[in-house]
């Protein structure tokens, strides 16, 4: 049977570009990658009573506002809320640089180590971002409790969406799934959770102000710093 290239003379300019060319098993390789992927482990079973003291109620802060009402009324769950996300930011960041889910044209030709290195630092100016539009944008007739509670809400849907990523990423790979469709199928999860999060995010905002508001302050300090990270990686210079 002949090669498609040769039964279709000039095919080869308009099929995809292969899959190896990203360089996705090089990760395997790299000492660094695999060194940090054991101390992220181990951080995550040190601190494992402070995870699963906050999950449950991370869990009901994504299904009832209550939920995050009572994360903000204890001291002990914020704090143990707050420590669950910064554990988490590595292999959130590693999904995304793993399975190219945040992929700019400039970053192509890094080796795995520099395109997670920069991808981290990326996803550290996005999140910047999110903390220069929450503290500009504070509005003056909002209740300041919940605006507070609003804006931290977002940390409980970062613990759950990375979570459900890492979840069923070990899912797809023990079931032999390529890293294409684990791509698709992470980013997929993405969307649905995005969703569901900006939705309890407007009833948060609904507790002090009209629904129209709720829906600017979303545009405003969710959609606008999303839309800008999605540009940075799509958006050709």
């Amino acid at each position: 049977m002949r090669p498609v290239e040769d039964a279709f003379p000039g095919s080869e300019n308009v099929l995809p570009a292969p899959i190896a060319d990203a360089n996705w098993g090089a990760w395997v390789d790299s000492p660094w990658l695999s060194l940090l992927v054991v101390l992220c482990v181990i951080a995550v079973i040190l601190l494992m009573k402070n995870i699963l003291h906050a999950l449950p109620e991370v869990v009901f802060s994504m299904g009832r506002v209550r939920g995050s009402q009572d994360i903000e009324g204890s001291l002990r769950l914020s704090r143990d809320r707050n420590l669950t996300t910064l554990i988490l930011i590595v292999p959130f960041v590693m999904l995304l640089s793993r399975f190219r889910i945040y992929d700019p044209w400039w970053m192509e030709d890094f080796t795995p180590e520099m395109h997670l290195l920069w991808t981290f630092l990326c996803f550290v100016g996005y999140l910047i971002l999110r903390w220069i539009l929450a503290v500009w944008l504070r509005p003056r007739r909002m209740d300041g409790d919940v605006y507070t509670m609003a804006r931290r809400f977002a940390w409980s849907g970062f613990i759950l969406l990375t979570l459900l990523l890492l979840a069923l990423t070990g899912i797809l790979l023990l079931c032999g799934a390529g890293d294409e469709s684990v791509k698709w199928l992470l980013i997929d999860v993405m969307i649905v959770v995005f969703c569901v999060y900006c939705l309890r995010k407007s009833q948060i905002f609904n507790l002090s102000c009209a629904p129209f508001t709720s829906f600017l302050y979303l545009c405003a300090l969710e959609f606008v710093p999303l839309a800008v990270w999605i540009a940075s990686a799509t958006v050709e210079i």
